[in-house]
């Protein structure tokens, strides 16, 4: 596998794994607010359909339909970065790369220091093995802003890792490990919450991540102990 299809496969990974993100900004823009685009005008009703379907189609990896659906949308409003994000996103997936860097560039002229459209430049430009460097001081640009971003860090670590300089790499990743162990909680607690409530299959999936990380002995152990009393019931 070669480094373009590694990046490419790794972000994929990482990608489904964040749920919780999407239903952050599913709720903030339920709320009529915008994760990225400060005080601008809520969508009106059909605006809010069609990007909700455009959201549903994408995690289905229905990429085509997903572009189809956010069209109109972005006509009518050039200015929900929202949407020009998930545009990017979409056009990176199906490696339409420079499309993709053109969109989160018209993002990042609104917003210059929004991170999500930072990340996601930074892992579209370090698809060319050429452009390392240029994609690192994207991640470095969000951790000079949010010192605890582990993705920041992860992707900054394979930028190094990609141009050789392993030590500095090494830094990354372990920095990127040990903010990991707060995710772990996150989970855990998660999981915890939804059992409570009587939510046993999605509390199994908070869980299976809190075993998959593996941070914390203990935090694997309790979640193994909810996952044997879920088969005993």
């Amino acid at each position: 596998m070669n480094r373009k299809h590694s990046f490419l496969l790794t972000a994929a990974r990482r990608e489904t794994g964040r749920t919780l993100l999407f239903a952050v900004l599913l709720v903030t823009t339920l709320a009529g607010g915008s994760a990225c685009s400060g005080e601008r005008a809520p969508l009106d009703e059909t605006q809010l359909k069609q990007f909700t379907e455009a959201q549903t189609l994408y995690r289905n990896k229905k990429f085509d339909d997903a572009l189809a659906r956010l069209k109109k949308l972005r006509e009518a409003r050039p200015d929900y970065l929202e949407a020009a994000s998930l545009e990017a996103r979409i056009l990176f997936f199906t490696k339409r790369f420079d499309e993709s860097e053109a969109v989160l560039n018209e993002v990042l002229a609104d917003d210059p220091h929004n991170p999500h459209a930072l990340m996601w430049l930074g892992k579209t430009i370090a698809v060319n093995p050429e452009r390392q460097p240029e994609a690192a001081e994207h991640f470095r640009a969000i951790i000079t802003r949010d010192p605890e971003n582990y993705m920041a860090r992860y992707y900054l670590g394979r930028c190094l890792e990609a141009q050789n300089k392993i030590r500095p790499a090494l830094l990354e990743y372990q920095a990127a490990l040990a903010m990991e162990y707060q995710v772990s909680k996150i989970h855990l607690h998660m999981g915890r919450l939804l059992s409570g409530i009587q939510m046993q299959d999605r509390a199994q999936k908070h869980f299976d991540r809190v075993r998959a990380l593996g941070v914390s002995a203990n935090d694997v152990d309790f979640a193994n102990r909810e996952a044997q009393k879920a088969a005993d019931n």
